[in-house]
């Protein structure tokens, strides 16, 4: 490109991270009980870029309640939080639970 290259200060951009509430309210809503739609990975808390470590997976067929916690968008997927019944909870592909 033609535009310099470097470093910029963090109060000088806006990170977009999530998409607004009402948007994600279409689908899914905080205390909606979810069900995989088959085997996910689970990950800690998105921050960032980066997409979180991944804590462990849902089978198929695992049921939870979807979390208050803002949905967040990362590498074209937006992900929800999942507090599943049983095992490890945390951020869920939305595109993978089913009400």
């Amino acid at each position: 490109d033609s535009g310099f290259d470097g470093w910029v200060g963090a109060d000088s951009y806006t990170l977009v991270s999530s998409i607004s509430t009402s948007a994600w309210n279409l689908v899914l809503k905080a205390g909606d009980i979810v069900t995989t739609t088959r085997s996910v990975n689970v990950r800690a808390i998105n921050i960032g870029t980066s997409l979180g470590k991944i804590l462990g997976q849902q089978a198929l067929g695992a049921k939870g309640v979807v979390g208050n916690q803002t949905p967040t968008i990362r590498n074209s997927y937006t992900r929800v939080y999942v507090d599943f019944d049983s095992g490890v909870d945390g951020w869920v592909v939305d595109s993978y639970l089913k009400k």
